[in-house]
């Protein structure tokens, strides 16, 4: 960003119209410098907006996602709570063996799957 060159009235001028005079601090500035910062401050607001509407977005994946995981969860604890009352009626191994399988498929036989 160019600096901005600020201006002020010369008091010590004795004609009827003061002229500006560039001034650390001065209350004025060029209307091209006034137009240049205005459209600077009006696309920093534009990228804003846009990085708050991202945010805003990625939040709620987030909370989707942490429901979506949680509802895993609970699905998973069920299906433990009955391959455990599977278990403790003594069903034939091999259906155990079966149904242990298919709750926790191998690396292997998830590769063969595809």
């Amino acid at each position: 960003m160019c600096e901005v060159m600020r201006y002020d009235l010369d008091r010590d001028t004795e004609e009827s119209c003061a002229d500006m005079v560039p001034v650390d601090g001065g209350r004025y500035v060029e209307s091209v410098d006034f137009d240049r910062v205005t459209a600077e401050r009006d696309a920093l607001q534009l990228l804003l907006n846009d990085l708050e509407e991202q945010n805003h977005s990625l939040e709620q994946r987030r909370h989707a996602e942490k429901q979506a995981g949680q509802a895993a969860e609970r699905r998973v604890a069920e299906l433990e709570w009955v391959l455990m009352a599977i278990r403790s009626k003594s069903i034939d191994t091999i259906l155990i063996a079966q149904i242990d399988a298919a709750l926790n498929p191998t690396a292997e036989a998830v590769s063969n799957e595809a």
